[in-house]
């Protein structure tokens, strides 16, 4: 990854805008986790991916925090986004495959009522 762009996602996980000095509203855990959220519903990069839930581990969150996520997420995505997500987020807590999402039966996850 670049370095402006690096630090212009580093400067955002810290909770500030690049020139500016905001203060989160909420504490770095909580908020590293709404970003995993919010990268997971918006289809982002695996890369993103990746980079969200490795933050949101140094935050302090455990595996099954970022799994709850995901399920939150899932239950208002299609099938087939929460299955991609699943596996994107299995990948970036270092598991190969899907088991341990499977086993958690997060890929039985239905997607919103239409």
């Amino acid at each position: 990854m670049e370095r402006p762009l690096r630090q212009t996602l580093s400067a955002l996980a810290a909770g500030s805008v690049p020139g500016t000095r905001v203060a989160p509203a909420l504490a770095a855990r909580p908020l590293a986790l709404v970003r995993l959220a919010a990268l997971l519903a918006s289809d982002a990069a695996t890369e993103s991916i990746v980079w969200a839930a490795e933050r949101a581990t140094a935050t302090g969150a455990a595996d099954d925090e970022l799994i709850a996520v995901l399920a939150a997420v899932a239950s208002c995505a299609d099938t087939v986004s929460a299955s991609d997500n699943a596996t994107r987020l299995a990948a970036a807590l270092g598991y190969g495959g899907c088991e341990r999402v499977e086993s958690r039966g997060l890929s039985q996850v239905p997607g919103p009522a239409h």
